[in-house]
């Protein structure tokens, strides 16, 4: 039974560590943008996507640089 958990415990630590070792791709530089205005004015005709901040949630606006944005992260 000690040999079991111990197996166990080991196949988690293994786990783990692939995972932490694994090779994640660097955002495009084109994923980045300045925040201009900390708090813009929101419009109805657009859609926003709440995300966390540092101080606390924002929202971001769904326009085009957004979408193509997702776009590009569903083809990775």
């Amino acid at each position: 039974m000690k040999a079991l958990s111990l197996v166990a415990y080991l196949s988690f630590v293994l786990e783990r560590m692939s995972q932490a070792l694994q090779a994640r791709p660097r955002p495009i530089l084109g994923q980045i943008r300045q925040v201009g205005n900390p708090r813009p004015q929101l419009r109805l005709e657009l859609a926003y996507h709440p995300a966390k901040a540092l101080e606390g949630y924002v929202l971001i606006p769904k326009d085009q640089y957004f979408q193509d944005a997702e776009a590009l992260l569903e083809r990775l």
